[in-house]
């Protein structure tokens, strides 16, 4: 079963796709207030790692930024990897986004 057909996210929060994601969802308490905040940990990051990203666009003659922000491309990339903590989550929180 790839979890991916039936469990999504909205921010932090994962929802069902489908009846198997709802069961899956409720069954392994993947909303309980601890992975909830585990996620919303991981998104403050995220985040993070955005605006340095958003930023070197801002100024690309600012070396050091443009240095941060590579580092930071590559966390997000591998925030994104299928074995990554929370990576279906960062996945759809990304996904749309231009790095």
């Amino acid at each position: 079963m790839n979890p991916r057909r039936h469990i999504s996210f909205e921010d932090e929060v994962p929802k069902g796709r489908t009846r198997v994601g709802k069961t899956t969802i409720d069954n392994i308490g993947l909303n309980g207030a601890f992975l909830g905040g585990k996620r919303r940990e991981r998104l403050r990051m995220i985040d993070a790692w955005l605006d340095v990203v958003l930023a070197a666009k801002e100024y690309p003659g600012d070396a050091e930024l443009q240095a941060k922000a590579a580092e930071f491309r590559s966390c997000i990339k591998s925030a994104k990897r299928p074995d990554a903590e929370f990576s279906s989550m960062a996945m759809d929180y990304l996904s749309g986004r231009e790095l």
